[in-house]
């Protein structure tokens, strides 16, 4: 049994009592006595007055000691307006106390916690009206706060102190993820350990427990009090204070888990604050509380940020790994205050739970000691006790100086001066300290009073009087603080003392079962279990998520859920810690619940952690050295490497677009999310996808895509969100934007309206026609052309240039206006000429037989208003052959005259053919085989013309009557009577034409003619050799007529020479119409074509290379005209060399004009061009790249030394024509190929930086692009080097590393000689990642130079070519099928010219530059800017009925 400091006393010789160590308690003049002077005035409000009864109080003699007993043990009925001034009363409840027998007089028995529960307690004067404002903060912004849970703020709250003085961070008032880092080093460091403890005895006067009923507010406040200690005994103190509102007493109060969110003082009502207890710093006697300028390091070892020599020991502080080399040694116990050093608050913060009915609010305080070492040094020292007892002695006779009093004694004495004032009623008078008649300054130093515990003096300076309690809460609060940091340290310091009643008496609980019963959350128990011994704090990843290592599955979940809540921009982080959690608890869960929770996660992507970016952003090519750095790098940069990274592997583009799903997820980035919404995936990926190729029709394509997505959506149960069925969707999207496809776009848009992405739901009418730069009064025509400009402007930063938008625009003027020619146009892309007059439409070329390039051919001449005029007009009588010189040349070459002669009826034979164009109210003409024949044969093969005399034909200009029976017959005459005339004589005949412009049908007569019973007709819609007229074009449109054209439509020959219908078989004659065009006599001659020759025209086509019709076609115009002038070297000039032909010039200059045969000078050389030749085996990336190959400078090694070569150009035509040169040899297989490779080119050409100049600008710049393209050579040689691909292995050197990276680490093992050495594998990465970094160096350093050189000569655009002609060729090397596109410069308007067809294009499909597409330009044209609105005719249309 121990006893209590009261009950250790004795009596002296004196009859005087005395306590143990033979203080005096002299009863007349006693410590204690009345000072009624002293009384604090009653206060006019007084919120927390409480009626109190007292506990336990011990009745003796009347000794000074009984007095002071009797002062101490009354309950106090404090006045203050602040939580700390009604803490003193309560006892803690017993079952919540591990509380040893106690017989003092002035401890409470170990009972239930007492409330004050009287009438007066929190109330409001009645005079005075009062409303209490709580403290309010929405749910939804609460939730926003930093999260922690309650093991997670006492856990801050035991290492607050080591953590404050390394870091000097406040973890009581940081996000957890914050310091968890920090805070995980630290923890590991066992000497750096505080423990929490509570004292486990009710003391009235110094509770660790108290709850106090606020009736007048509706509210019940709890403390709870403790100590923090280290292991040199250094005590501070910590306090809680739990505020909360009154609920129903029916109703569990007890939580799952309180959802802590940590709030500043500021947003707590003063009416709360003015509960939950003072927070200002401690003043004694207006001085603010002592600082003995002593050093936190002191007590550790540890200096922040810097390193020290203490007591011979080392201490480092720097803020890494190594900071912490303490010696555990360290007695150290100097107790040190470290936070401001006039304040006795460590650290201050306020919580309030999100979840509680109750308002929950939670204040946590830790304190620094109460007492410094040089205030304690005079109760442990034994010599300076004893000193001051024997002094006491002879100032007190009646001591005897055998009892010296030892450090349990004077401790005891310091109490009893600290309970009496904690203890004082209100309502009671203050009680003094006589210093004439008290013995206390044996025990203990006087000054101590006054310096540290803000006693004064009366008046007569006689008596000491303590502060008024009631009046000053916070100190009030410190008396409790130091009575117990006495008791603890009475049982540090009175180890030795025998019988020592701090240790016999008193005990301590160090798991907090206190807190976690008087909180009461649902895992109180295991809490108490485990909150000391768990290593919670020693892994990062649990600190962050406010958890502990013992906590469930579930709740781990809802801590990863609250944390991320409230800290949304740290979730990568938090998810990363959830991962780590389920690591490390993996097999030591017992419910799975974590695992299933992360499989849900990972399926909603939403498993992303702040490894999985950097690792993604790594894989694109994106690393940093500090981590922290990754969220500078800008998403256009994320974009562009990533675009970077799948282009130079395809084949793992899926792959790539998951990492950059990952950055952007882990970013929350709108701008990546937009771009992967409306990124179309690359076009060669979508058609493996979609198993086809590019050559697949569109209506294949749908077909694809509809068996695979019956296939995927049975292997994925029918879900449409399933990931294989949305790419799926977003390949067929690909092909369908990459094409431009109208068909499958109308699909989409039909059938899948939800896979186009872009906002369109904020398109409004008015808004669609301003996209489309139109309004209400817009033709059809012009929205169409304003729809296609702006799809082939298809300008990346403009959202509103994506084909998507565009067609959603124009759908919804479509529909407002009614339009049928819009809505046909959407679902083809082709204006449907049904819908048009003929007039409004060129017309068509019937293909008969390979003759689809031939027809195109034809197309673009008809198109050119002066060649067109020339061959309308043209009559070899109206030829002065007398100016043709024998000595003419055409393409270098004398001409002869039978090719005179041809060329003329090749011209005869176009005449008609474009005026058949122009005048036919059809959809399209037919082409005689005459001019096929003459167009294909070679200019080396001679043309037999029948010739002979014929009957002519006069045709009266003024007959208007005549029938359609004498037409017929009389044209049936005329070809019996030739005939016959060709029986008898043995030679052909021919037809005498005029040169007048064609006849209606109405206007043909007919001469009168000899039988012609023997003629054979052919019948109306009858072909007798179709066959031979079916080309082998790889086209629909070259076998089938389209609706509405007259299948027996016939070629100028079969209308008016029907004389030669036995060598065209498939020429019919329609006997119910009117022969066409029949003309004047004396005009130009049609000569028939010996029927032998005719009979091979179809293999002839079959055979002919283009360039070689195009040659044959432009040498006979030329041929049939007069010279306008002939050029020095005799070759003849005339409309065809102006429009087609220019000249370019060879310079070639000596190097080195010592050794050079040149004799100096400049050796210049002139050649004609008719068109420039594009080779793509040089791999031009534009046109402007291929001429740059053509138009340089160069360094060559001739015969006379090494010279400089220079070509530019000296005239240039007023068409400019470039022939692509597709055609290539693949020397492995033996056979010709056609190369695929895009050469992109634009609407306007300009050539100011070719011509022939000595503009010193324009000379330097082009030595700089001679510079760039050198450098650009050798780069991309160094980048073909590092990929090429290996004869052998199939492998590049990357490839092969990797691969031998792959095998050697598979063979690592422990083992000095039969194991791989790792530093042989890092040594191949390290080689890998230096080719890496070199491949991306070499694309970097190209994508500057090539820059450089597109934009070197911007600004010179004065010399400038519009686009005229695109001829397409879609196929292989040995096959395919040819149109053309042709601009329409008055409408701004494309048209694909396909044999019988013309349809308008939008502008998208001609400038279509997609990789692989096998419809690819072999010829383009463009024509003068200031010429083209002047020469560009294509619409010529004079319908005559």
């Amino acid at each position: 049994m121990t006893q209590d400091i009261e009950q250790s006393v004795s009596s002296n010789s004196s009859g005087d009592q005395l306590d143990s160590s033979g203080t005096l308690l002299n009863e007349q003049s006693g410590p204690w006595r009345n000072e009624d002077s002293h009384r604090p005035p009653l206060p006019s409000r007084n919120p927390f007055n409480r009626g109190g009864e007292n506990a336990n109080a011990t009745t003796s003699s009347n000794t000074t000691e009984n007095r002071i007993n009797n002062q101490a043990i009354a309950d106090t009925n404090s006045a203050d307006t602040s939580l700390s001034s009604v803490a003193s009363s309560n006892a803690i409840p017993s079952e919540n106390l591990a509380i040893s027998e106690n017989p003092a007089s002035d401890s409470s028995p170990s009972t239930d916690s007492t409330s004050s529960n009287s009438p007066s307690a929190a109330s409001v004067d009645d005079s005075i009206s009062r409303t209490y404002h709580r403290t309010a903060i929405s749910p939804q912004e609460l939730v926003l706060l930093p999260f922690k849970t309650l093991n997670r703020i006492l856990d801050d709250l035991k290492w607050t102190v080591p953590m404050k003085i390394k870091y000097n961070v406040s973890l009581l008032n940081s996000r957890p993820i914050d310091y968890a880092s920090e805070l995980s080093k630290i923890a590991g460091v066992s000497h750096l350990q505080h423990e929490a403890i509570t004292l486990n005895n009710a003391l009235n006067y110094s509770p660790s427990s108290e709850r106090i009923e606020l009736e007048e507010r509706n509210q019940t406040l709890t403390i709870i009090r403790g100590l923090l200690v280290n292991k040199d005994n250094v005590v501070r103190h910590f306090r809680l204070a739990v505020l909360e509102t009154n609920s129903n007493p029916f109703v569990n109060s007890i939580l799952d888990k309180h959802e802590y969110h940590l709030i500043s003082k500021d947003r707590v009502s003063e009416d709360d604050l003015e509960v939950l207890g003072p927070a200002e710093s401690i003043k004694v006697n207006g001085i603010e509380a002592e600082d003995d300028g002593r050093n936190i390091e002191n007590e550790t070892g540890i200096r922040n940020g810097s390193s020290t020599q203490r007591n011979g020991k080392h201490a480092i502080g720097d803020h890494d790994d190594n900071d912490i080399n303490i010696d555990s040694d360290s007695s150290d116990s100097e107790p040190l205050n470290i936070a401001n050093s006039n304040s006795a608050i460590i650290d201050d913060a306020y919580y309030k739970s999100a979840n509680s009915p109750n308002g929950h609010i939670l204040r946590v305080t830790l304190y620094n000691p109460e007492f410094s070492q040089s205030d304690l040094f005079p109760l442990i020292d034994q010599e300076t006790i004893k000193k001051r007892y024997l002094a006491g002695v002879e100032k007190h006779p009646s001591l005897s100086p055998d009892t010296i009093p030892n450090v349990v004694h004077c401790f005891k004495t310091l109490i009893k001066v600290l309970r009496g004032p904690v203890l004082l009623k209100p309502e009671e008078s203050i009680k003094t300290i006589s210093l004439a008649n008290t013995v206390m300054d044996a025990q203990i130093e006087v000054n101590l009073l006054f310096q540290k515990l803000g006693f004064t003096l009366n008046k007569e300076e006689s008596d000491a009087v303590p502060p008024n309690l009631a009046q000053r809460p916070e100190l009030k609060e410190s008396y409790i603080r130091k009575i117990q940091e006495l008791i603890y340290l009475g049982r540090v310091y009175g180890k030795a003392v025998e019988h020592n009643e701090f240790q016999t008496v008193y005990s301590y609980s160090d798991n907090l079962s206190l807190v976690f019963k008087t909180i009461g959350e649902y895992d109180k128990h295991i809490n108490q279990v485990h909150f000391k011994n768990h290593n919670s704090n020693q892994l990062p990843f649990l600190i962050s998520l406010s958890v502990c290592s013992y906590f469930q599955d579930e709740l781990v979940i809802k801590c990863f859920e609250n944390s991320v809540t409230s800290d949304p921009k740290n979730r990568l982080h938090y998810v990363d810690a959830l991962r780590n959690t389920a690591n490390f608890r993996s097999g030591s869960s017992t419910n799975n619940k974590l695992s299933t929770y992360l499989k849900n996660l990972a399926s909603s992507g939403d498993l992303i952690g702040f490894h999985d970016y950097i690792d993604s952003m790594k894989v694109l090519g994106l690393d940093v050295a500090n981590p922290k750095d990754i969220d500078s790098i800008d998403d256009d940069v994320i974009v562009a490497m990533y675009k970077a990274s799948y282009k130079n592997d395809t084949k793992n583009y899926q792959y790539y677009n998951n990492q950059l799903q990952t950055i952007a997820r882990a970013r929350q980035s709108k701008e990546l999310w937009e771009f992967l919404s409306n990124e179309i995936i690359p076009v060669s990926i979508a058609l493996d996808e979609l198993n086809i190729e590019e050559i697949t029709e569109d209506d294949v394509v749908v077909t694809a895509y509809e068996f695979k997505l019956d296939d995927i959506m049975q292997a994925n149960g029918f879900r449409d969100e399933a990931s294989e069925v949305q790419f799926l969707h977003k390949a067929l999207l690909s092909v369908a934007v990459n094409r431009k496809s109208y068909l499958l776009l109308n699909y989409i848009e039909t059938k899948l309206p939800e896979i186009i992405k872009l906002p369109k739901n904020d398109i409004t009418f008015s808004k669609a026609l301003n996209i489309l730069g139109a309004d209400l009064s817009t033709s059809d025509f012009e929205l169409i052309t304003n729809f296609q400009n702006r799809l082939i402007m298809n300008n990346k930063n403009d959202i509103n240039s994506d084909i998507r938008i565009l067609r959603y625009s124009l759908k919804l003027i479509a529909e407002q206006k009614k339009s049928d020619i819009l809505i046909s146009f959407l679902k083809n892309g082709k204006i449907d000429s049904t819908l048009l007059p003929a007039e409004n439409w060129p017309a068509g070329l019937d293909n008969i037989g390979n003759t689809c390039y031939l027809n195109s051919l034809l197309q673009y001449y008809f198109c050119i208003k002066p060649l067109r005029e020339l061959i309308l007009s043209f009559d070899e009588n109206e030829v002065d052959v007398s100016a043709i010189s024998k000595s003419r040349k055409i393409g270098g070459r004398s001409v002869e005259e039978s090719e005179i002669k041809r060329s003329n009826q090749f011209i005869y034979h176009l005449r008609y053919l474009f005026d058949e164009m122009i005048h036919t109210n059809k959809r399209c003409v037919q082409p005689s085989k005459d001019l096929a024949y003459l167009s294909f044969l070679a200019l080396s093969q001679p043309v037999e013309f029948r010739d002979s005399s014929v009957e002519v034909i006069e045709i009266p200009d003024d007959d208007e009557d005549l029938k359609e029976e004498e037409a017929i017959r009389a044209a049936k005459e005329a070809i019996a009577k030739e005939e016959e005339e060709e029986r008898r004589q043995g030679i052909d005949g021919s037809i005498i034409i005029g040169s007048a412009s064609p006849y209606d049908d109405n206007d043909i007569e007919m001469a009168d003619n000899e039988d012609v019973d023997n003629i054979e007709m052919v019948e109306e819609g009858e072909n007798k050799n179709q066959e031979n007229l079916i080309d082998g074009d790889f086209s629909h449109n070259d076998v089938t007529t389209p609706e509405g054209i007259d299948g027996g439509l016939r070629s100028h020959n079969s209308i008016v020479g029907i004389h030669v219908e036995n060598v065209f078989d498939s020429t019919e004659f329609d006997e119910g119409k009117q022969p066409q065009h029949l003309t004047h006599p004396g005009g130009p001659k049609l000569l028939p074509i010996s029927t032998d020759q005719m009979e091979s025209t179809i293999e002839v086509g079959r055979q002919q290379d283009v360039t070689e019709c195009i040659e044959n076609v432009t040498f006979q115009i030329e041929t049939a005209l007069s010279p306008e002038r002939l050029d020095d070297d005799g070759e003849q000039y005339d409309l065809i060399k102006k429009l087609f032909y220019g000249k370019t010039k060879q310079t070639i200059t000596p190097i080195d004009e010592s050794t050079s045969t040149i004799n100096g000078k400049p050796r210049i050389s002139i050649e004609r061009f008719f068109s420039l030749i594009i080779n793509v085996s040089d791999h031009p990336k534009s046109i402007y790249d291929a001429l740059d190959n053509f138009f340089n400078e160069d360094i060559v090694k001739l015969d006379e030394g090494l010279v400089k070569k220079s070509i530019t150009v000296s005239e240039l035509p007023e068409f400019l024509q470039f022939h692509v040169q597709r055609v290539m040899f693949d020397r492995e297989r033996l056979m010709a190929y056609k190369s695929l490779e895009p050469i992109p080119f634009s609407e306007k050409i300009y050539f100011d930086r070719y011509l022939d100049t000595e503009d010193p600008e324009i000379l330097q710049k082009r030595n700089e692009v001679f510079k760039w393209k050198s450098e650009i050579q050798q780069i991309l040689d160094q980048k073909n080097e590092i990929l090429h691909i290996d004869d052998e292995t199939k492998l590049t050197i990357i490839d092969t590393l990797v691969t031998t990276k792959k095998f050697l680490e598979s063979k690592i093992m422990p083992h000095s000689t039969m194991g791989i050495n790792p530093s042989t594998i890092f040594a191949i990465q390290d080689e890998i990642d230096a080719l890496k970094s070199k491949l991306l160096e070499i694309d970097q350093r190209l994508e500057i130079l090539r820059e450089k050189v597109a934009n070197q000569f911007t600004n010179y655009n004065k010399v400038g070519y519009s686009i005229f002609a695109i001829f397409i060729h879609r196929g292989e090397a040995s096959y395919g099928h040819y149109w053309v596109y042709i601009k329409d410069p008055q409408r701004n308007i494309f048209r694909k010219y396909n044999d019988e067809t013309v349809t308008e294009v939008p502008f998208s499909e001609v400038f279509n530059f997609i990789e692989g597409n096998t419809a690819t330009p072999y010829y383009i044209v463009y024509v003068k800017e200031n010429l083209e609105s002047e020469y560009i005719d294509p619409l010529r249309r004079e319908i005559k009925n």
